[in-house]
């Protein structure tokens, strides 16, 4: 039995199973957020309490940052230029779950090397309710110069209760909060939930007629499952820190980088009639949500246009969305790998690969996007945001609100 596979055979981890069909019995079948959220957060055998084994290229899944340091070189840069709009005084960044401290600990770095007096006036606030990833993350930053620039918090809003003056950091995180489920049956709006097969006693989606007020104001307002028998997720929770961050947010800006899109492409039953919901075990995609529970991740597309509507009620705006290749581009990553292009070393091959890997447009440079946001600052051209292709003579700024 190895470590990323605790729970070799189908089900998963006895004891959540256990409680999840506690939960069944005693109130019939449950909304398919609160199973998701026990899968991905139960503190006895929730999905990321399982720490840093879940993560990298032994884990499940890797993120950028894992892929290569130059993801956090890069978003370094970019949180530099940032600050230039929040005056003087402490300047503080903000990472919404931090994984094992990769991006952390690249992103400080950079700072150290590059801008001393920036770094030494910011303070590294991660936000981490899971205990195992804090101690994941304590062992990542240990013995590093950068390890007294940074705090741990169990919310934003513990952070700066007179408000956030800096830039609030998501990478890779709203795709991990819990979703419900919706799909259209007899023309109606039903919500899906979780129940126990009366056959095989395992776990099983159930549907029933829509009735939360929430869920119906979403589905409406972003037009999910609009054809019979499609189906698609509501992400509330997701909506919900999107405000939460905005009221904690001050002065300064937010960057969410995740993969999903604007509603309407989000949702459109031509291209995903079944949604985006997805298990990953061992870099495997399954659409399974019922097998290895506590042992795989679950993810959904992130809703763009909710998180942008969501945070505009709370005063934050929209600066641009655009693509993680475009972005990383933009700041430079192109030039550093041409830098390294007349080199055959092996080290600077692998280098350069990796972090070509951040910007091909059919991996995760075209999947992810990036969306950056700013609250009471004026006059923002970020250089992420400019286009990095365009014409001799055009100006980088056109249409940077959307994607390109």
């Amino acid at each position: 039995m190895s470590e990323s596979d605790p729970f070799p055979g189908r089900e998963g981890d006895p004891e959540l199973l256990g409680e999840l069909r506690r939960r069944i019995r005693e109130r019939g079948s449950i909304p398919f957020d609160e199973f998701m959220d026990a899968a991905l957060y139960a503190p006895h055998g929730g999905y990321y309490e399982r720490g840093a084994a879940v993560l990298g290229r032994a884990g499940d899944f890797y993120t950028a940052s894992d892929a290569s340091s130059a993801f956090g070189e890069m978003l370094a840069e970019q949180i530099a230029e940032c600050q230039g709009y929040c005056g003087p005084g402490s300047f503080d960044i903000v990472e919404l779950g931090a994984g094992k401290g990769t991006l952390a600990a690249d992103l400080l770095g950079r700072l150290l090397a590059r801008h001393g007096a920036l770094y030494r006036r910011l303070n590294y606030w991660i936000v981490e309710k899971s205990a195992a990833m804090r101690s994941s993350q304590r062992d990542v930053l240990s013995g590093r110069a950068l390890e007294g620039k940074i705090r741990w918090a169990d919310s934003i809003e513990q952070v700066r209760p007179g408000g956030v003056v800096g830039c609030v950091l998501a990478n890779e995180l709203y795709d991990a909060l819990p979703v419900k489920l919706v799909t259209r049956r007899d023309g109606r709006l039903h919500e899906r939930g979780v129940g126990i097969d009366a056959a095989t006693g395992g776990l099983c989606f159930t549907d029933a007629p829509a009735e939360d007020p929430a869920l119906l104001a979403y589905a409406e307002a972003y037009g999910l499952a609009p054809v019979e028998g499609s189906v698609a997720e509501a992400g509330l929770a997701a909506q919900e820190l999107a405000r939460r961050v905005a009221r904690a947010l001050r002065r300064g800006f937010a960057l969410v980088i995740d993969y999903g899109d604007r509603a309407e492409r989000l949702y459109d039953p031509a291209v995903r009639p079944a949604g985006t919901l997805m298990a990953y075990h061992r870099h495997r995609a399954s659409e399974d949500p019922f097998v290895r529970v506590g042992a795989q991740d679950l993810t959904a597309h992130v809703n763009f246009s909710a998180l942008e509507d969501a945070s505009a009620r709370e005063g934050l705006q929209t600066l641009g969305l655009t693509t993680q290749h475009r972005f990383l581009i933009a700041l430079g990553l192109a030039d550093r790998i041409a830098e390294l292009s007349s080199s055959s070393a092996p080290a600077d091959v692998r280098r350069r690969l990796a972090m070509m890997s951040l910007i091909h447009p059919e991996g995760m440079g075209g999947i992810f996007r990036v969306l950056v946001q700013g609250k009471g600052v004026a006059s923002v051209s970020l250089r992420g945001l400019a286009d990095p292709f365009a014409p001799a003579g055009a100006s980088p700024w056109a249409g940077r609100r959307g994607l390109p």
